[in-house]
């Protein structure tokens, strides 16, 4: 994906020679055929094979394959059986212009290299981070030691041996390995504190330092990928530029411009600048005040016709004709439009409602009046008339079948249960011997009994019946003597108000 994209921003595809191009071959076509060959060198397709130097890497062959006919024509040679980055580097020296989007290809593999070998080593790391984080808590003591060295070990000769030389000796690349990332040189420090301090015994030291170093190794590969070194290195030198070098050097411009006298070769020039630019300014300025005199008279002039002028001529002679022409346009239309018709009708709206009320009123108090009529005359006479004549009759014979009801069941029903029970009851209970005399306080006295019997008068007994007949006749009197103080409404005679119905104006 990030080759396709360098490709499409490079333009890789219109690379060629265009001495010996074919002039009828479109940019199409021979992408296609680039396709095609790159697809016989990768995977074998065909018998057209090329035998490449295994360590040039995907995007350095691809290169190769594509410019291997111009370089084959621009170094004068046969085919050869390997072409190297030196051969292309060489072609592009003889002639920059002709091979520039080659070079332009080139740096991009080498920026592709230097964006995915980031990526690719945190990949690494984080694998190593898991395997270090399950060797703690699964490892014994020796495992964990023989990985922190490994991992020590394997850090250095990455470093070392897998990692390009930059043009540089191998005795300089070795020597300057501590200095090429800081964050990779701590953890091999890191990883061998760590072995030390779990070979001594001290666990935690070991643990922690450990955890710091995977965390650097983790952070190295965005550190690179993102180019914060070079970012922080720019900021610092563009920081120093701005501040020291930019002041400085624009401080010894000016001294060095005062103490030579260069000052005197342009005082001259300086001067007729400034008698010219007053003599422009005066002459500006005349012209300014100039156009603003006569501006202000045009001002005074169209306000003096504004407001003394066009209201008098107005006011005298053109608004009184307005008038009396507008009034009498005003008449002709309110009569031939027909303006008068609205009063008119207004007015006739208003009878015809006020009649239309008065008629709903009459109406609403004849049906009230006849509701009130068959109420009372005809309505209320038939219910009750039929109430005597259907229901009366009907209900005095069920209450006369319900009392022989009741007397057939009180008789032949009720009676021999009631006797029966009566009967089966012992007048002592079995549960209760002879000698028990815890129970004697509730039993009456049969004294008490003959004394009651022989105590009751059939006179007195007369006397009270009468007082109680008496008392209440007395209260029945009571109750007529107050019904009569209340006035009951004859409902034969009951009429409503005419005001009850009336409607709200």
């Amino acid at each position: 994906f990030i080759f396709q994209k360098k490709m499409d921003e490079l333009d890789m595809f219109s690379v060629h020679n265009e001495e010996e191009e074919d002039a009828n071959m479109k940019p199409e076509d021979r992408k296609h055929l680039f396709k095609k060959e790159l697809l016989k060198m990768l995977y074998g397709f065909g018998d057209d094979k090329v035998p490449y130097d295994k360590t040039l890497d995907l995007l350095e062959v691809m290169v190769c394959n594509y410019v291997r006919d111009i370089s084959v024509a621009a170094l004068n040679v046969g085919k050869p059986d390997k072409i190297t980055l030196e051969d292309i580097h060489y072609l592009i020296s003889r002639d920059p212009k002709k091979y520039g989007r080659v070079r332009e290809l080139l740096s991009a593999n080498q920026e592709i290299k230097e964006k995915s070998m980031p990526l690719l080593n945190g990949g690494l790391q984080f694998l190593r981070c898991i395997y270090l984080q399950l060797s703690v808590f699964y490892l014994q003591k020796e495992y964990q030691l023989q990985i922190l060295v490994f991992s020590a070990i394997s850090i250095l000769s990455y470093d070392i041996l897998l990692t390009p030389t930059d043009e540089n000796s191998v005795i300089a690349h070795i020597f300057l390995w501590p200095f090429r990332s800081f964050f990779r040189t701590t953890a091999f420090l890191l990883f061998c504190y760590s072995s030390n301090e779990l070979k001594d015994g001290d666990k935690e030291y070991a643990c922690w330092s450990g955890y710091i170093a995977l965390l650097l190794l983790l952070i190295n590969p965005v550190w690179v990928y993102n180019g914060a070194t070079e970012k922080i290195k720019n900021g610092i030198f563009v920081s120093i530029d701005v501040c020291i070098v930019n002041p400085l050097s624009k401080i010894y411009a000016a001294v060095y411009y005062i103490c030579t006298f260069k000052f005197l070769k342009s005082l001259s020039e300086y001067s007729s600048r400034q008698a010219q630019r007053t003599k422009n300014f005066f002459i500006v300025t005349g012209n300014e005040i100039s156009e603003r005199l006569k501006k202000s008279w045009r001002y005074i002039i169209s306000k003096m016709d504004y407001y003394l002028y066009q209201p008098m001529k107005n006011s005298k002679i053109g608004q009184p004709a307005k008038d009396k022409y507008h009034r009498f346009i005003e008449k002709v239309q309110y009569v031939i439009y027909g303006y008068w018709l609205s009063p008119v009708i207004e007015k006739v709206k208003i009878t015809l409602k006020k009649q239309a009320l008065t008629l709903l009123i009459y109406t609403k108090n004849f049906t009230i009046q006849l509701g009130i009529y068959l109420n009372n005359f005809v309505i209320w006479p038939v219910l009750v008339w039929g109430y005597n004549i259907a229901l009366v009759p009907i209900l005095e014979i069920v209450k006369e079948k319900y009392r022989y009801v009741e007397d057939n069941v009180l008789i032949y029903f009720l009676a021999p249960v009631c006797r029966t029970v009566i009967n089966a009851v012992p007048e002592k209970s079995p549960f209760v011997e002879d000698s028990d005399l815890e129970l004697d306080d509730f039993l009456p006295d049969e004294n008490d009994d003959a004394e009651s019997n022989t105590s009751w008068d059939p006179d007195d007994d007369e006397a009270r019946r009468k007082e109680k007949e008496a008392a209440l006749i007395a209260k029945k009197e009571k109750i007529k003597q107050k019904a009569a103080l209340i006035e009951f409404p004859d409902f034969n005679d009951l009429g409503s108000s005419d005001e009850e119905f009336m409607f709200n104006d």
